[in-house]
């Protein structure tokens, strides 16, 4: 009975949870679909040549 409260309780705190940009969240949201961590290198790199398109304005 305890438990059943505790699992509403928590399933209505995770919106809130996935709200939050804390660390682990973070950590956890840096994985893809399949849920390998992504290569952070790759995706810096990405965001930072597109970046750099931005500003060319291409």
């Amino acid at each position: 009975m305890e438990r059943e409260s505790r699992k509403r309780a928590l399933s209505c705190l995770a919106p809130l949870y996935l709200a939050l940009p804390n660390p682990a969240q973070s950590r956890i949201s840096a994985r893809n679909r399949y849920g390998r961590p992504l290569n952070m290198s790759r995706l810096l790199k990405h965001e930072e040549i597109s970046r750099n398109k931005a500003w060319a304005g291409t």
